[in-house]
């Protein structure tokens, strides 16, 4: 049985009918310049990340202020920065041992970051532990691990001296 080709042709043109079907039934299709967007009413699915207008609160009687909570001493915050640098120094020390260098290096840099902090907050940061913080740095980055281990030891025994 053969069916003719005028055939075939006609049944797939009716099949492929909506494909050809007026674009003027797609929303937004005739949009242009500022009135490209739909609009809410046209647009369901974006309400639910639309912002809702602030809800009216009701009159009630005036709301008491609450006291804000009470600082920190200046005491507390300077052995808080120096506790920060001495966690950090020692972390970078078993950081060292274990030949890490990269974490190293950014405790080291972190420690010297936090004492640097507490000496621009006003505390006594000896300038001993931040040059024994510098020297670390730079005998990691050229990978001397026993030098840049004894040069942490010492920033750290100097910090917790300070504290």
């Amino acid at each position: 049985m053969r069916i003719p080709r005028l055939t075939i042709a006609a049944v797939l043109l009716l099949a492929a009918g909506p494909a050809f079907a007026d674009d003027s039934d797609i929303p937004g299709i005739g949009r242009s310049g500022a009135q490209w967007q739909r609009s809410t009413d046209e647009n369901p699915e974006m309400k639910p990340y639309m912002q809702a207008p602030p809800a009216q609160a009701p009159m009630t009687a005036p709301v008491q202020p609450v006291a804000a909570p009470a600082a920190m001493a200046p005491g507390d915050t300077r052995h808080a920065a120096l506790k920060d640098a001495d966690q950090l120094l020692h972390q970078a020390e078993g950081d060292i041992a274990a030949r890490n260098r990269q974490q190293a290096g950014t405790d080291l840099a972190q420690a010297r970051l936090a004492l640097q902090n507490a000496k621009s907050a006003g505390d006594a940061v000896p300038a001993s532990a931040m040059q024994h913080v510098v020297v670390a740095e730079h005998d990691l980055r050229g990978g001397q691990y026993q030098a840049a281990l004894r040069a942490t030891t010492g920033a750290e025994h100097i910090v917790e001296s300070a504290q």
